[in-house]
């Protein structure tokens, strides 16, 4: 009689043993399956950012009513003198790639001489005249022949200054901003009368209070992949630049 009350309470236990068992196996499997549902969670989120990271955005192929700085940004040191002379180029991040020729050789731009300057808005050029239409705020648009380009561009810090360099009916405009120690160059081409902006350039004097200001000038060319602009300094090779993305301007109805 006790030996099957013991086997009674023996089968009991291994009832209860298993019981517990299969409810910890249980509740490790539910774990498991939570854990794995988190895991595919957080893999779908990171797809959905890498996929939100792939978007294409379709570049501009126009600016209109832009300032000239809404489609740049600052891309490299291009070239430092000493500790108190820099050279940086500010490229286009959505412009069109613009081959300005066929040609695989390079081809120069002359710069050319004014004429006659009524003030620093007004250029008469051999062949052309150059006009900064004020519109208001500091921001201009570019008259040129007659012909009024939507640059809306920012020419409020600093003295105005324009560089007009040839190459047959095409033409390279270099509107320089000049502050006293950070001075910015623009870049514009101009062809069958369609104008192209293509970037800007910045020359920084750190020390330009304690040596004074030094004298800049440029040469202009271009190749079959785009525009190039040395700088120079004093005379002196500072930097050589490569512009070869564009945006082109549209031209005010009339």
């Amino acid at each position: 009689m006790k030996t099957i009350k013991i086997s009674s309470l023996f089968i009991v236990f291994l009832l209860f043993f298993n019981c517990k068992n299969d409810k910890s196996t249980l509740t490790k499997e539910v774990l498991k399956s939570e854990d794995s549902l988190i895991e595919t969670q957080r893999e779908h989120s990171q797809n959905a950012q890498i996929q939100d990271s792939l978007v294409k955005v379709t570049p501009k192929t126009t600016i209109s009513e832009e300032d000239n700085f809404s489609s740049t940004k600052k891309s490299k040191l291009i070239a430092q003198k000493n500790s108190d002379l820099f050279l940086y180029q500010f490229n286009l991040i959505d412009g069109e790639k613009f081959v300005t020729t066929n040609d695989s050789e390079l081809i120069d731009f002359k710069k050319q001489k004014i004429i006659e300057q009524e003030d620093s808005h007004t250029y008469l050029f051999q062949d052309l005249t150059f006009n900064l239409k004020y519109i208001e705020s500091g921001y201009f648009n570019f008259v040129i022949d007659n012909l009024e380009y939507k640059t809306s561009a920012t020419f409020d810090m600093g003295e105005i200054f324009v560089n007009n360099f040839r190459n047959l009916d095409e033409h390279i405009f270099i509107v320089s901003l000049e502050d006293y120690s950070s001075s910015l160059y623009f870049i514009y081409l101009l062809s069958s009368k369609e104008l192209y902006y293509a970037g800007y350039l910045n020359v920084e004097e750190t020390k330009a209070e304690e040596k004074g200001l030094k004298k800049k000038s440029f040469t202009v060319s271009k190749s079959k992949d785009g525009i190039i602009v040395e700088t120079f300094i004093d005379g002196i090779l500072l930097g050589k630049t490569s512009f070869d993305r564009f945006n082109k301007i549209s031209q005010v109805e009339r």
